[in-house]
């Protein structure tokens, strides 16, 4: 029965789905999302070294992240069979936005290390769930395409919004941390909303 209900289920093509609201929530979501992610790899030993870590320390802070980015891809995966994409993304971007927002507050290794951690496994989630939410809205006749033009947010505009303009602002505001992970951690709140709002093909 659930094999003929997918049969059944509409294959849309890639300029149906340009023309969907779906599309684009989930474009802006790998945008945001995808800056959040990728700005800890560039930012995590600077910011270390900001809060008196040595640098050996300090690279435990991208090792952490480098972790969970990792493992987050098997775990997420596995819950979103569970509890559906868009439960599994938006808990872990809200995670990370709270991660982000408490960064500047926090000292020591380990509170930095676990909150980069946090971050680390929103990201990989990014990855792991995104691609079976595709298929699930816009079904798999036309996945590597369509899926090809979500990932154009993340090669276009994550770099953009995440390390390069985070670098500017650490640059223009003195080094200061707090700017940046407030601002990153609203790109993932953003996110947890936008994916919320994502529904699937009927």
């Amino acid at each position: 029965n659930t094999h003929k209900d997918l049969k059944d289920k509409k294959e849309f093509t890639l300029s149906e789905t340009l023309g969907t609201k779906t599309f684009w929530l989930i474009w802006l979501t790998w945008a945001m999302a995808g800056a959040g992610g990728i700005s800890m790899v560039t930012l995590s030993t600077s910011y270390g070294l900001s809060k008196g870590l040595k640098l050996a320390e300090a690279v435990v802070i991208l090792t952490a992240f480098n972790l969970t980015n990792g493992a987050s891809r098997l775990v997420s995966g596995y819950l979103s069979d569970i509890i559906g994409r868009n439960g599994t993304m938006a808990a872990s971007f809200l995670a990370a936005a709270c991660a982000y927002w408490l960064l500047p507050q926090v000292h020591g290794l380990l509170w930095c290390a676990s909150l980069a951690a946090v971050v680390g496994f929103a990201f990989g989630t990014l990855f792991a769930v995104s691609a079976p939410l595709v298929v699930d809205c816009f079904g798999i006749a036309h996945f590597g395409t369509i899926f090809g033009m979500v990932f154009t947010a993340y090669g276009f505009l994550a770099g953009l919004l995440g390390p390069w303009l985070s670098g500017y602002i650490l640059d223009v505001s003195g080094g200061n941390f707090r700017y940046v992970f407030s601002y990153l951690g609203g790109f993932f709140l953003l996110s947890a909303i936008l994916i919320w709002l994502v529904r699937k093909r009927t």
